[in-house]
């Protein structure tokens, strides 16, 4: 690879999103670092006349998190919150506070068929597909 190949790689390298996707928190420490990822994560799976959607939730209860689902989509909303207080930070990757995703999902679901069950820290929510769709 010639000088003027390489010199145009790293400058096309710094230019592309993946640069800028790494944020910190305010006081620009590195050992907390997140990603310009949505959060939380989801994987939206179907299965016969059924979809599942998961999200990952750690360090939310139940009653924190608020469903609404009409026709083709799902918005999950909620809190995250730090099991412990009043500590030193090392190191932290994981993310508290507010969240709220808005999901479209590829069809129609049938409200009054869902489903949802909390257990080690993922939220499984299982829709069967409506008529319509």
């Amino acid at each position: 690879m010639s000088q003027k190949e390489r010199s145009a790689f790293w400058d096309r390298i710094f230019d592309e999103p993946l640069a800028e996707s790494f944020t910190t928190n305010e006081s620009n420490s590195p050992q907390i670092i997140y990603y310009n990822h949505p959060f939380p994560p989801v994987d939206v799976h179907e299965r016969e006349n059924q979809l599942i959607v998961i999200m990952e939730i750690a360090g939310a209860n139940r009653e924190q998190i608020e469903l609404l689902a009409s026709e083709n989509r799902l918005v999950v909303k909620g809190r995250t919150i730090c099991p412990i207080s009043q500590t030193t930070i090392i190191q932290k990757e994981r993310r508290e506070g507010p969240f709220h995703r808005e999901i479209l999902l590829p069809r129609n679901i049938d409200q009054a068929k869902c489903k949802a069950t909390f257990r080690t820290g993922l939220l499984f929510i299982t829709f069967d597909f409506s008529e319509e769709s």
